[in-house]
């Protein structure tokens, strides 16, 4: 088992062993997490903004504590079963191992960082208040044209290809069925699901990216004013 997988663990397990977790958080960041997680200051950077306002943690933090390592570590975990669902669709469409790995580690951006980017889309969406289009916009403009072409393949794996991702509920992609529309149980896809509205944001932030690269007149940055569609409701 690796350091990330055992650090994972014992931020799951019981009461006593929990208390040595929250005494040993901060050498378990320092000397573990930062080397064995993929894009970790991303993944901080996404755990301390949903602790801030998912939760209503008020308290601020120049680095991870112990609730924002907790979920440091969930969200590397997701970001890893995110990243199989890639390989495993990539598969499908009959890539061998050694086109998948060159697929995922291609260009600068890391398929992790790509995942955390995404879930901060998510949660501009969710907290409009936040005022995150200016950030998320800085990023997304830092994408070469290879590197939004794979997100968006990413994004669409996720969305799109259902069958490919595992433990879809904790990503929060597919709509709860006491939320959907009534024509939503028509226009359902075939394996009985609808996205949620916050990830049918990403799909088309990430969607209207890619086709400002293809714009004949570029600078229009269309994505940038559906990116900032949330905040505008919100009175930004």
């Amino acid at each position: 088992m690796s350091h990330f997988q055992s650090a994972m663990s014992l931020s799951k397990v019981d009461k006593e062993l929990h208390a040595i977790w929250l005494t040993f958080n901060s050498q378990v960041t320092k000397n573990v997490l930062r080397q064995q997680i993929p894009a970790y200051e991303d993944a901080v950077d996404l755990a301390i903004l949903e602790q801030f306002w998912i939760t209503n943690n008020t308290q601020p933090a120049s680095a991870p504590f112990s609730k924002t390592t907790t979920q440091l570590l969930h969200n590397a975990e997701l970001a890893t079963n995110a990243t199989d669902a890639w390989a495993r669709a990539a598969k499908m469409d009959g890539m061998n191992m050694s086109d998948i790995q060159k697929t995922l580690s291609a260009g600068h951006k890391s398929p992790y960082a790509a995942y955390y980017l995404m879930r901060k889309i998510v949660l501009s969406y969710q907290y409009p208040e936040a005022r995150f289009a200016n950030v998320l916009c800085e990023t997304l403009r830092s994408y070469s044209r290879d590197d939004a072409d794979r997100l968006d393949t990413f994004c669409r794996v996720l969305t799109r290809n259902e069958p490919e991702l595992r433990d879809r509920g904790k990503h929060g992609i597919d709509k709860p069925w006491s939320e959907w529309k009534e024509y939503e149980w028509d226009e359902a896809n075939p394996w009985g699901r609808v996205v949620s509205d916050p990830w049918k944001y990403v799909d088309r932030i990430i969607a209207a990216r890619v086709r400002d690269d293809d714009s004949d007149t570029p600078g229009e940055d269309e994505w940038e004013m559906v990116l900032g569609e949330t905040t505008d409701t919100a009175g930004v």
